[in-house]
């Protein structure tokens, strides 16, 4: 499978992304960031690896996503423990960011293993009323819809570290990580860590395709995940930031027709942390709060 470039440049001629960019950008979606040291490769992946390794940032770190992102959040630094309430889009898109709250939820910052990071609220029994704070991107007001990628190839995830415990109630019964659209929708595009394991949606015109990794992911550890779509494939791409350095890799593809991945209403939020409504609230009956840190949850669709 070849696997396209997903960088973006807009200062391109005639508003494209130079080749050299989107070549620099594949060898970011193969791995994140390709090494020799990394195990648990598929043989026909570990065969296209450079021998050269590149060793992992525990900050976050440009060099390790993919190139001029649309999308891209990183919790601000401004110490522990401290209420985020609006954020800046670091990507390349023109987008309204803003943190949706219910029930007492908040958002914070964390630091964990040398990466400031977004402290989403801890689990809750209560099937009622639990806190709830999730992320929400929108297109802003004249930018018509730079979330929704069509035809093109894309790729979308996050860093991310799951609490010990973070589902188990009809409200919060799963952790969503990164999604746009709704299962009823005309089309979606999703990340979630569903029984422990990162998993990817994506829902087009001709078509829903789903591929979950082979890693379960353990409490306490930080992971990258990455949904790419190439065509009619989908990919979900993990890799575990062991403390040894020899961060191990996997990655699953899955095939079938997708067509158009485009929202029918272009205000569509995106969503990191669990699921919102149209009107950029949470879903209170089945909010899917992630309950965990995260750190540089991102978009880039190609050109």
């Amino acid at each position: 499978m070849e696997r396209g470039d997903l960088g973006s440049n807009r200062h391109g001629d005639g508003g494209g992304r130079p080749r050299s960019r989107l070549l620099r950008l594949l060898a970011t979606l193969v791995l994140g960031a390709a090494c020799a040291g990394c195990v648990e490769a598929d043989d026909t992946l570990a065969s296209s690896l450079q021998a050269q390794r590149q060793e992992p940032s525990r900050d976050p770190d440009l060099g390790l996503l993919p190139g001029d992102p649309d999308v891209l959040l990183q919790a601000p630094d401004v110490g522990g423990d401290r209420v985020i309430s609006d954020l800046r889009n670091q990507g390349s898109a023109v987008v309204d960011v803003i943190v949706s709250v219910l029930d007492g939820g908040a958002l914070r910052t964390e630091q964990s293993q040398r990466r400031i990071a977004f402290r989403t609220p801890v689990y809750s029994a209560d099937d009622d009323s639990p806190p709830r704070a999730i992320i929400s991107v929108r297109p802003g007001p004249s930018s018509g819809d730079a979330l929704s990628p069509g035809g093109a190839r894309f790729a979308y995830g996050a860093e991310f570290m799951l609490d010990a415990e973070s589902r188990g109630t009809e409200v919060d019964n799963g952790d969503n990580l990164v999604q746009r659209g709704l299962a009823g929708d005309s089309a979606q595009y999703k990340l979630e860590i569903d029984g422990g394991r990162p998993g990817c949606v994506v829902t087009g015109s001709s078509g829903s395709l789903q591929v979950i990794a082979r890693v379960t992911a353990d409490p306490g550890v930080w992971y990258r995940a990455r949904c790419s779509r190439d065509g009619e494939s989908l990919t979900v791409d993990v890799v575990e930031f062991r403390a040894d350095g020899r961060d191990a890799y996997s990655s699953r593809t899955t095939t079938g027709p997708l067509g158009d991945v485009t929202m029918g209403d272009a205000r569509t939020p995106l969503s990191v942390g669990g699921k919102l409504a149209k009107d950029g609230t949470p879903i209170r009956t089945a909010t899917d709060q992630f309950n965990g840190l995260i750190t540089n949850a991102v978009l880039a669709i190609a050109d």
